[in-house]
């Protein structure tokens, strides 16, 4: 495991920008429940199951699998 390089501090209006532009993110999300039978690129569903790598887990235990 390789510790993550530093960071430099963001000032505090960075940092207040950048938590609503996640809010404002969050606040999209919808829970999906019909789905296209349109095709998917592949390059999507690889970009979306890496970003779904770095979810937090509870204790660090990452239980989850991609098939």
């Amino acid at each position: 495991m390789q510790p993550l390089p530093p960071r430099a501090a963001l000032p505090p209006e960075a940092m207040l920008a950048r938590a609503r532009a996640m809010r404002e993110e969050l606040q999209q999300r919808r829970t999906v429940r019909h789905f296209s039978d349109r095709p998917v690129a592949r390059e999507v569903i690889e970009e979306a199951i890496r970003a779904a790598g770095t979810a937090p887990s509870g204790a660090n235990r990452q239980p989850w699998h991609f098939v």
